[in-house]
């Protein structure tokens, strides 16, 4: 039943919690600077950065939208990740370099010595700002999945998921940011494949059923739904006009905002920075990159198919809240949640309500470790406590 859930379920969400408060006070006691709390005295290898900046690029609107958008429609989205590594190449070979020649700690303090002190301070209140919003939005998308599998609060979702993020985070800074990422990678890619793993064990015929009935309602196509026919059709590459781009979901589209968005990402995000900053060598940060790309694609990839498995399976088990889904009359965001709440057995639900935690959490810690360190870099030190 929607909603419900179990002792099991409880006991694996309070070990989960338990394990990610005890890093806070571990990694408290190892900063000893402000160079260490922001950037770990820049001593960090490649392999251990490129599963955290994973877990990062990994929240809740992966976990949940993801499955969402593929169930509803077909892979437009999907065309979004695979400029990830061209976007990453460039980057790599002329934006890192940057960052790491300067010294700097935060994205910011170059902007000072090309445009002056109130651009830096504009730029930093802004990014401030919008992390703010960012956070806000990844917190009441997990309490709201969290919500719905297991009826708790959703205030008190939010409250909880918050509080202990920003325990470990404030108090063991970038450490406890960077090895509470890698563990929570490890859990949010467990959480996915298991929900992934139940729908095709329960599927007649395992995987083959779902490309054969996927292929045939043209479910992995580049496109979304006619609004008149409710049919799928594909998405030109090129469209007849410039404005067709910008007005239209077109593939010219979506990979032009994709490359645009990932550049901005890996060349001005504090979030990023902050972790290219803290890497051993340039070699290191290069590594961490690539390591992030190649954990990152095939993870939005099963994201996507398990939305398109979901759809497959309520094509064949018929479920009117499933069909309420596809029509509108419901969020096609719950889908994942209902799935996991009426077909997963008690203690898996609880690793996958983790994973979805996860999903968050290291998106929030690195965040908030982001809007710290832009705090005291970029306001309080320069402008407040030279």
């Amino acid at each position: 039943m929607l909603g419900e859930f179990r002792w099991l379920d409880f006991t694996v969400l309070v070990v989960y919690f338990a394990t990610q408060l005890a890093m806070g006070p571990y990694f408290a006691m190892r900063a000893k600077s402000t160079e260490s709390y922001f950037v770990g005295n820049r001593s960090y290898p490649g392999w251990l950065l490129g599963i955290s900046m994973f877990g990062t690029s990994i929240s809740s609107i992966t976990f949940v939208g993801y499955p969402a958008d593929a169930f509803k429609t077909a892979y437009l989205r999907y065309l979004i990740c695979i400029t990830l590594p061209i976007a990453i190449l460039v980057a790599s070979t002329w934006i890192l370099p940057f960052f790491r020649r300067t010294h700097m700690t935060s994205a910011f303090e170059y902007l000072e010595g090309r445009f002056g002190p109130a651009t830096r301070m504009y730029a930093a209140l802004m990014f401030i700002f919008s992390q703010c919003i960012r956070l806000s939005l990844i917190l009441f998308l997990v309490s709201a999945l969290v919500h719905a599998l297991t009826g708790w609060n959703t205030a008190a979702c939010i409250l909880a998921g918050g509080a202990v993020t920003a325990f470990y985070t404030v108090l063991g800074g970038i450490e406890a940011v960077i090895w509470t990422d890698f563990v929570q990678a490890i859990v949010l890619t467990i959480g996915g494949l298991l929900v992934l793993i139940a729908v095709v064990w329960n599927m007649p015929g395992g995987i083959s059923t779902i490309f054969s009935v996927a292929s045939e309602h043209s479910k992995f196509i580049l496109g979304d739904p006619d609004p008149v026919t409710k049919q799928l059709t594909p998405s030109p590459i090129f469209p007849r006009s410039l404005g067709e781009i910008w007005s239209t979901k077109t593939v010219a589209m979506v990979i032009l905002y994709g490359f645009f968005n990932w550049m901005t990402e890996y060349s001005s995000n504090q979030n990023v920075v902050q972790k290219y900053c803290a890497a051993k060598t340039i070699a290191d940060a290069r590594r961490a990159m690539w390591i992030n790309c190649l954990c990152s694609l095939p993870t939005w990839t099963y994201f996507m198919f398990l939305g398109t498995s979901l759809y497959v399976f309520y094509q064949l088990n018929p479920d009117p809240e499933a069909a309420k889904m596809l029509t509108g009359e419901r969020k096609a965001e719950d889908i994942l949640p209902f799935f996991v709440s009426t077909h997963m057995y008690q203690g898996v639900s609880g690793i996958v309500i983790a994973g979805v935690l996860a999903a968050a959490m290291s998106s929030l810690s690195s965040s908030i470790n982001a809007i710290s360190a832009v705090s005291v870099t970029d306001i309080y030190k320069r402008h407040m406590k030279k």
